[in-house]
């Protein structure tokens, strides 16, 4: 079976249906609904008549009770129209597709990421290399209504309709909006003393409900290219921030810079985190007040680590040397798994 690519177990933060995972290798997109025991290919057929979905898929977003948002590139327009950004979403776990180009962009470069808050509502992100557009939909998907050019490049996320934060300037600031993004504010967010003054790539925003959300932020030290992480909290809806410094011996300088998602950091919920940084893992179940290390077994080195999940403390999945695996022990053990067709 061919490499993986960005597996998502969803659900650790109570938010949707515990167990709901995806996962995607050059066959296409396939589906969990219990932690992985059981998979299911899945592909919308615009993606799979344009080609390979790893290319295709930038982003997917779990809406609850079987229905699920992919964001879609480069798909083929058809009748000489050219080939276009799109969402694709389904309400039947994936068995049917509706297909949605985004209004008003449909020489979009990407639909770049989603976030949802449950079956109805949810936001999209997409532009051109100069422009780019936050859509809201109150609808399930089927139309999506401009709500602004934002700021915004990376990865965001929604904890109401109207509070979220999102990632801008190449992964160097941290947006936030108070009104359901018609409007945004860049968050300061002050470093550590011994991290002052140096580079930042601020990673995906996660949100966990009431008010609680974590940024993950790597500094990265001029002389020795070092890149160290520490996660920001909030507990009040992204007024304030808190810092909480990984361990310093957790240097992830091997992973690609300037890319919010390049970084092996996952939170199950808003207080338990990994890191997984060279041979190591570090895990936190106090959000960032204290950490303890594992040393796992046969885990290879970034950057071939290119992704890391954990659904609690314990069960967590990643891709090393792009080989879906998973571990049941809070990342001491790892074994291979892999989607097969159901």
């Amino acid at each position: 079976m061919a490499g993986f690519a960005t597996p998502k177990i969803v659900g650790a933060a109570g938010l949707v249906a515990p167990g709901v995972g995806w996962a995607m290798n050059g066959l296409g997109l396939f589906w969990t609904g219990d932690d992985g025991v059981h998979w299911r290919l899945i592909t919308p057929p615009d993606v799979t008549a344009t080609g390979d979905a790893i290319a295709r898929i930038v982003d997917i977003a779990y809406a609850g009770r079987g229905q699920i948002w992919v964001a879609a590139s480069d798909i083929e327009g058809g009748a000489g129209l050219p080939r276009h950004s799109a969402l694709e979403r389904t309400s039947d776990g994936g068995r049917t597709w509706r297909s949605l180009t985004v209004p008003g962009c449909y020489a979009c470069v990407v639909v770049a990421h989603l976030s949802v808050l449950d079956p109805l509502r949810g936001f999209a992100l997409a532009g051109t290399q100069h422009r780019w557009r936050l859509y809201a939909s109150h609808d399930g998907g089927a139309t999506l209504n401009t709500v602004a050019i934002v700021p915004l490049r990376g990865p965001f996320v929604f904890s109401n309709a109207r509070r979220g934060w999102g990632v801008g300037a190449g992964g160097q600031r941290l947006y936030g909006t108070v009104d359901g993004g018609r409007s945004w504010r860049r968050i300061e967010l002050r470093p550590p003393n011994r991290y002052a003054g140096e580079a930042i790539t601020v990673g995906v925003p996660r949100s966990f409900g009431r008010g609680r959300g974590v940024v993950p932020v790597r500094f990265r030290d001029r002389r020795t290219k070092a890149q160290h992480v520490v996660v920001y909290v909030t507990r009040d809806g992204g007024r304030t921030w808190a810092a909480r410094p990984a361990p310093p011996s957790g240097d992830v300088g091997a992973q690609t810079w300037g890319f919010p998602e390049a970084l092996p950091f996952s939170a199950a919920t808003a207080q338990d985190w990994v890191l997984l940084a060279g041979a190591s893992l570090y895990a936190t179940r106090d959000a960032g007040l204290s950490w303890s290390v594992v040393r796992p077994r046969h885990v290879p080195r970034a950057p071939h680590v290119w992704d890391l999940d954990f659904s609690s403390h314990s069960v967590g999945w990643a891709i090393f040397n792009a080989t879906l695996v998973e571990t049941q022990d809070g990342g001491r053990n790892w074994s291979r798994v892999g989607p097969a067709r159901r």
